[in-house]
């Protein structure tokens, strides 16, 4: 998804699932008039989501362990 698209997503959805080539920056979440709760990385990992501005703008960081 685009920049604009994954912004338009966190303003419309609930939920965002971005896949890990799905970049998710300080700029993405940022965006004005937030509807989404909650990102769930699909795929392992999550060095495509910047924590840092995720912590930032208040968004819950969790992940999922496998056993």
């Amino acid at each position: 998804m685009t920049a604009d698209e994954l912004k338009q997503a966190l303003q419309n959805a609930d939920a965002l699932l971005p896949t890990v080539t799905d970049v998710i920056s300080a700029d993405i979440l940022s965006v004005e008039g937030r509807r989404a709760k909650v990102i769930g990385n699909f795929g392992v990992g999550y060095n495509n989501i910047d924590i840092n501005a995720a912590k930032h703008k208040g968004w819950l960081s969790l992940t999922r362990r496998t056993f």
